[in-house]
């Protein structure tokens, strides 16, 4: 429980800096930058919520006792992030300067909100990214107005640059400083036999978000004023970092092999993330507190989830340590082969339901020793005062003024949400353990995604029952009518 309100202050505290950050000189000359900060933020977040989980699995399965056998992996494990991170924020820039090009530019003299709205009403991916970034702005503090970038004039060159090298500085910083506190985070864990799988995942995601904002906003700063000579310079540093850590990872044998593996999950996260942006530009601004109401309906449920497949995950891999046919919590393909039957045989012995059955005798094993169904309804009453809390504090501040009917409306949605996720999270692992895929490195994305697409889902639904039972207080546009 501490793990999972650690988790709901990092949102809050990452809303409070954005809105800071878009009053920076930086923010208001780059448009790019507001798209740059969501995409950035999703990317790095999953990268370091996979990292969490593969040392976690290691910590529980004593490969991190032997001295040499910890060595490699952890600085293996940080070599692989930098080499991610550089990647992950120039694919999150290159597609930033690319969405500058396809949108219209704004009027200045429309100016106001109109001008912002319309800007922000298309329903195509690239206002998706814009539409997540304006809600992100909001988080903190949603009856405050919402802070518009300025008009400025189309990106050319030197901007790309900056946005590149912005991406790229809090990218490999926060790796760095995170990758090392994940590390010892998990040290801690096994030195006083606490599990690390209960605490690292919620931590990463709580941190990670907070952290990569804090330096992006330092490093547009510092960058932004750069003549041409400091940012090739910087940028021929980063090469060298990337190239270094590319050259230390592919040497060492148990971690080279992600070098090939998790890049669909991370797409494939940040494609259904823009169903996510869609509900939010469309919702925000027509139901009352939508924007703080959606931080506990997406952050908790989320991390429920990938604590619960974290810990599935290590039952999973502890269970087939026995076979020796792979290293174990590394990401490499699970080609084991204890039964003598092939995939594909044991698919057709078992029938369709092998998609989400165990596969083999190990798996069996491993879910009867993870006890699934007391994990999850564990994990799901740590939910409750988590969400008592947020609700307390958010009407003794008044940052929420919903009626009654609403708040309980609310706590039966989330509840069910919190299910649904525990539900996912469960019968996603077993799909990708199932298809030989590590859960360590594929689940997670995707885990965080759909829960985020799904919790914008039932809470729209909420907020539509509440409304259609008389709580028209509920709905933005219907508030003045019945007074």
């Amino acid at each position: 429980m501490p793990t999972l309100m650690f988790a709901l202050l990092g949102t809050f505290l990452t809303g409070e800096l954005l809105e800071l950050l878009a009053t920076w000189e930086a923010f208001k000359a780059i448009n790019e930058l507001f798209v740059l900060v969501p995409m950035l933020l999703n990317l790095k977040g999953n990268l370091e919520m996979n990292l969490s989980a593969r040392l976690s699995t290691a910590s529980n399965m004593g490969d991190l006792d032997s001295r040499i056998m910890r060595r490699q992996l952890m600085l293996g494990n940080l070599s692989l992030l930098q080499v991610q991170a550089i990647l992950v924020s120039c694919l999150a820039a290159t597609f930033t300067f690319v969405i500058s090009l396809i949108l219209p530019a704004e009027s200045s003299d429309g100016g106001g909100d109109n001008a912002a709205r319309s800007l922000f009403s298309s329903e195509d991916f690239s206002s998706t990214a814009v539409a997540v970034a304006t809600q992100l702005l909001t988080r903190a503090h949603p009856h405050r107005p919402k802070p518009h970038p300025l008009p400025s004039p189309k990106a050319g060159p030197r901007e790309f640059m900056i946005v590149l090298l912005i991406g790229q500085s809090a990218a490999a910083l926060s790796s760095f400083i995170l990758g090392g506190f994940m590390c010892a985070l998990v040290l801690l864990c096994r030195r006083f036999n606490l599990n690390p799988d209960n605490i690292a995942p919620a931590t990463a995601s709580a941190l990670g978000d907070l952290l990569t904002l804090a330096l992006l906003g330092i490093s547009s700063h510092i960058i932004f004023h750069l003549s041409w000579s400091g940012l090739i310079t910087l940028q021929l540093i980063f090469v060298a970092i990337f190239f270094f850590s590319l050259y230390a990872t592919m040497k060492n044998s148990r971690i080279k092999g992600l070098l090939r593996e998790g890049w669909t999950p991370l797409i494939g996260a940040m494609l259904i993330s823009s169903g996510t942006g869609m509900i939010l530009d469309s919702y925000v601004g027509k139901y009352r507190d939508y924007a703080m109401v959606s931080i506990a309906q997406d952050g908790i449920p989320g991390s429920v989830g990938s604590v619960y497949i974290s810990r599935l995950s290590t039952a999973l891999h502890e269970a087939s340590a026995g076979s020796g046919a792979h290293q174990r919590g590394d990401g490499h393909e699970h080609r084991r082969q204890s039964s003598g039957h092939s995939y594909n045989e044991t698919r057709e012995e078992m029938g369709p339901q092998s998609f989400f059955a165990p596969k083999d005798e190990q798996t069996r094993r491993a879910l009867v020793a993870a006890r699934p169904k007391i994990s999850g309804f564990a994990l799901f009453l740590i939910t409750i005062p988590v969400q008592f809390l947020f609700l307390t504090v958010s009407y003794t501040t008044h940052w929420i003024d919903l009626p009654a009917l609403w708040a309980v409306s609310f706590s039966v949605f989330f509840a069910f949400t919190v299910v649904c996720a525990i539900v996912l999270s469960h019968y996603l692992t077993i799909l990708l353990w199932n298809r030989n895929f590590d859960p360590d490195t594929y689940a997670l994305p995707l885990q965080s995604s759909l829960c985020d697409l799904m919790g914008q889902t039932f809470l729209v639904t909420c907020y539509e029952f509440v409304g259609a039972i008389g709580g028209w207080k509920v709905l933005e546009g219907r508030r003045t009518r019945r007074r």
